[in-house]
């Protein structure tokens, strides 16, 4: 009901503006308005594997899963937000594209002038974690660096999922600070105190199948980062991600990182490779694959239809 009741509103705003809807970017599994508005174009944005994620948000992996490829199997273009979730779709007959998310890499560059955060009690090697504190964490990874004297910064919520009694033991810890959830704006204050940012994920069905958006974000704001071996991180390619995934290598790469230190060369470095992958940068893949040109903007929305069913070249 809720998506027959958004795709009549879409109608009425688009015949209220005398135009047409040239196509859809559908990423809502449940409650899709793709096939309801009319469009010429349908694209499906596969965000996640959805089936792994239903234990994380709750609902039945297998209607996630039925949603999924029913989207995909009526989408002219299929694209896919992690390698992971491509290599699904592919095996079920589609020609995905991948795009991941995107970052808003010029609000972490921040990092290199703002002032560090004042809550921050500063050590060396200082790690930081920005995100959930929750079931996707490999807590021993953690475990591990404080254990080796590397400083723990942890900027997050705690999941109702998390291990309490470990992050407690964790969090006692003096070497750790946790600081709790904090406002977007303050986020490159947190990063400015750190040495190298951490994507610390267990290989979790939801985790193979994410795009840990936190690891652009960390090398925007010139942070190397040590990540355990993920589709979507190792997708990005950069010399500046370290991979490890058992404690001892997590933390000695941690350290051997945080220790190599930075430059300003290095911080640049990093800085325009997550600038290549900014959110305006994955709006110009979205207009290429889908084929709407600057063109198409200034001549009623007229489509370069490039692409036939579900993805095909």
């Amino acid at each position: 009901m809720n998506a027959v009741w958004s795709a009549h509103q879409v109608r009425r705003v688009v015949a209220g503006l005398g135009a047409r809807v040239v196509a859809s970017l559908e990423a809502n599994v449940l409650s899709p308005i793709s096939g309801r508005i009319g469009e010429e174009l349908r694209v499906y944005w596969a965000q996640d594997d959805f089936a792994g994620i239903a234990a994380l948000i709750g609902g039945s992996a297998e209607a996630y899963a039925r949603a999924d490829a029913s989207l995909a199997r009526a989408a002219d273009i299929v694209i896919a937000a992690n390698p992971h979730v491509a290599g699904e779709h592919e095996a079920k007959g589609a020609r995905p594209r991948t795009i991941p998310f995107g970052c808003d890499a010029d609000h972490f560059a921040a990092a290199a002038d703002c002032a560090p955060a004042r809550d921050v009690i500063r050590r060396r090697p200082l790690a930081v974690f920005m995100g959930h504190l929750g079931d996707r964490i490999d807590v021993t990874l953690l475990e591990r660096l404080v254990h080796d004297g590397v400083g723990l910064l942890l900027v997050g919520p705690r999941h109702f999922r998390a291990d309490f009694a470990r992050f407690d033991a964790l969090l006692a810890h003096p070497s750790v600070q946790w600081v709790g959830e904090q406002a977007f704006d303050s986020l490159p204050g947190y990063l400015a105190c750190a040495d190298v940012g951490l994507v610390p994920y267990n290989h979790s069905r939801f985790n193979i199948g994410s795009f840990p958006l936190k690891t652009l974000e960390y090398l925007a704001a010139g942070l190397p980062v040590v990540s355990t071996s993920l589709p979507g991180v190792e997708w990005i390619g950069s010399e500046d991600i370290t991979f490890a995934d058992d404690p001892q290598s997590f933390s000695s790469a941690v350290r051997s990182v945080a220790s190599a230190g930075r430059s300003a060369a290095t911080d640049r470095r990093r800085r325009e490779l997550a600038a290549r992958h900014s959110w305006d940068a994955r709006a110009r893949d979205f207009a290429c694959v889908m084929g709407i040109t600057q063109a198409a903007r200034h001549d009623g929305g007229a489509l370069r239809r490039p692409l036939g069913r579900v993805g095909e070249p």
